[in-house]
């Protein structure tokens, strides 16, 4: 399958039912063009046994039909398959530079990959690219080129992008009926890690785990599994970190993990390699799982004592969100574990960063803003995917803090009280304390039924212009129970709060080729000379700028939090030509200045933002509107869904 079949399946999947000219519009093929990605594409459907097809209906628009399983196993093909061939050749040539010992030439390297030299010029721009975002950088002389890193930094760079790719702790059965831990990865980085290697780690972890009663969270099974393999590969290339970390005395259970792993391998590991495990495991002994065990180890010490203040910083960050202990606690011991192990370079890559990022926005701002205050006091830098480890806790606690709010139904049933008392028992077991029902009626009063805000659930098919309501089937199967769970979260999600934050008269569609901080400055000089913030929003907006991007795909959000004597809002700035926003090309800011003023309605705001932006063909539409009325009409016609 070709990535113009994969562009086409993934703009399809959007919609229930696609129009040619909505596709037209966003990727501007011609009918023709798209008939035959169609075609091929169904042709791929059968040959792979896949129970699907892109159907034609006319005068409607297009779809993918088929099993829900099948759907899900092809997108999620499509989504590796993009952009592999490239990745590849990148990853290859990290390889050869990170096992080097002597100088490479850009011949040897292209004639490596069968691609021409011109076309590795391309990759090797990459691969510079990509190492500028670990610091690192390539030295090149006439002798050819060659990475310019210290042993220690090739090492963290080999984790970094392991990590980067999705990798899990996978239970499987053996011949013994047993079930064992392996760690199921990418085949694109086996040119960095030898994967019998990491799962005879693995082995040893397990065992290891088993002997000192220490419980492994999956991420600091991960990621100490990881660095043991890299360490033990490396060392077998004649690769050593040369120097000690500090001297400080082993853990006991370092040092059974050391005798377990110089067993198994037959090796004398490197004074080092033991430190640097040492940080590992103490990490893992002061995690909330086994804190309590080593009580005796973790009281009184110089440690604890630089978090005297943790909780001060805590309450000062999270002030308006009135935090209950249980985030407190998770908070305090997480971030106890995170400084330490950050103070020793060892940090711990999110498989889920992008899903959190665009996901939880609000509880990763909140993330942003308690790093901003740990980063200033322990001089030590979070990246993004330490970050989103600590947005968990605050969507965990705002998860906590949610309040339910009862949908008020109206059952309009046709086949006499019996039925309709079925169907009512059957929707409360279902939906529980989520609904309010606040009448049942027959067919003889459906001329009655007024559109106010309650949802009807009818068994009778209502063909008038109702949105609000539901035909289902008076025993309420699945899909029946599938429907009214898509129009409860949509009613729950909802709301004008996101719309009632906008104004025309922050609404700009420009042309105009600014940079990031131009649209910034220009957007924060219209609201100051309007009265409606004070002149230092700008500053606020270019301190949270420091922090991290705030560009995600195509969008970004810009934001400040602001005194409650201001008037909040949110910002809207159009360049269909394109922003360059930090790395990232945007097309759409919007720019939110929120405060205390809006604290209840902020699950509102964010949930109705996430629908926008999850859309490609939403996002898409609003990139191209010709004016903030077409701009509202659209987001108004979300509200209804």
């Amino acid at each position: 399958m070709k990535p113009n079949h994969i562009k086409l399946i993934k703009i399809i999947t959007e919609k229930n039912i696609m129009s040619y000219n909505e596709i037209i519009d966003l990727i501007g093929w011609s009918r023709y063009r798209i008939n035959k990605y169609i075609n091929e594409i169904n042709d791929f459907f059968e040959k792979m046994d896949y129970n699907l097809e892109i159907v034609i209906h006319p005068r409607m628009g297009i779809s993918l039909e088929g099993e829900i399983t099948e759907k899900d196993k092809i997108i999620s093909s499509m989504e590796y398959i993009e952009n592999t061939n490239n990745d590849r050749r990148i990853i290859q040539t990290l390889s050869a530079l990170l096992d080097a010992k002597g100088w490479l030439t850009i011949q040897k390297l292209a004639d490596d990959l069968f691609v021409s030299k011109s076309t590795f010029e391309n990759i090797l721009k990459e691969v510079r690219n990509l190492l500028e975002n670990y610091g690192l950088e390539i030295e090149g002389s006439k002798k050819g080129i060659k990475l310019d890193a210290t042993e220690e930094n090739k090492r963290k760079l080999i984790a970094k992008i392991i990590s980067t790719y999705k990798n899990k702790l996978v239970a499987y059965s053996n011949p013994k009926e047993e079930l064992e831990i392996s760690i199921k990865m990418s085949d694109d980085i086996k040119q960095f890690i030898n994967y019998d290697i990491i799962n005879q780690v693995a082995d040893v972890l397990i065992k290891f785990s088993k002997m000192t009663n220490l419980y492994l969270t999956e991420y600091e099974f991960n990621t100490l599994a990881i660095h043991i393999a890299i360490s033990l590969e490396r060392i077998d290339k004649e690769f050593v970190v040369e120097g000690a970390k500090d001297n400080s005395e082993l853990e006991l259970n370092t040092l059974t993990l050391i005798k377990e792993l110089e067993d198994k391998f037959d090796v004398n590991l490197p004074k080092y390699e033991k430190e640097y495990m040492n940080v590992h495991i103490n990490s893992i002994q002061s995690n909330t799982y086994n804190r309590s065990d080593y009580a005796d180890e973790l009281k009184i010490t110089d440690n604890d004592l630089k978090f005297k203040n943790l909780d001060e910083i805590l309450e000062e960050a999270l002030s308006g969100l009135n935090p209950d202990q249980e985030l407190m606690n998770g908070l305090s011991l997480h971030l106890k574990s995170a400084v330490n192990r950050l103070s020793n370079n060892i940090s711990i890559a999110n498989p889920y960063l992008d899903e959190i990022k665009t996901n939880f926005i609000q509880a990763f701002e909140y993330s942003k803003r308690i790093i901003f205050h740990i980063e200033k006091k322990y001089n030590i830098k979070f990246d993004e995917d330490e970050i989103a480890y600590v947005s968990m806790h605050i969507q965990s606690f705002l998860e906590r803090e949610k309040t339910i709010t009862k949908t008020d139904l109206l059952l309009v049933c046709g086949s006499g009280y019996g039925t309709a008392k079925l169907l009512e028992q059957r929707i409360l077991s279902v939906f529980k304390n989520r609904v309010n029902i606040i009448d049942r009626i027959g067919i003889n009063k459906l001329s009655e039924i007024s559109k106010n805000n309650e949802l009807i659930i009818t068994t009778v098919p209502i063909e008038a212009n109702i949105q609000n309501s539901v035909y289902v089937s008076p025993l309420l199967n699945e899909k029946d129970i599938l429907r009214i769970e898509k129009k409860l979260s949509s009613k729950t999600t909802k709301n004008n709060s996101f719309i009632n934050l906008l104004s025309k008269n922050f609404f700009k569609i420009d042309s105009n080729n600014l940079t990031q901080t131009e649209i910034i400055k220009y957007m924060a000089g219209e609201l100051t000379s309007k009265d409606i913030v004070t002149s230092e929003v700008y500053e606020r907006i270019m301190e949270r700028e420091k922090l991290s991007t705030t560009a995600i795909r195509n969008f970004a959000m810009p934001h400040a939090e602001i005194p409650n004597s201001d008037e909040p809002i949110i910002y809207v700035y159009i360049n269909k030509n394109g922003i360059q926003w930090g790395k990232d090309k945007v097309s759409i800011v919007f720019l939110f200045l929120l405060n205390e003023s809006v604290k209840d309605e902020l699950n509102n705001i964010y949930s109705f933002f996430y629908d926008l932006i999850s859309s490609e063909v939403i996002l898409h539409s609003l990139i191209n509107v010709d004016s903030y009325e077409e701009f509202i009409h659209i987001l108004k016609k979300e509200v209804k869904k």
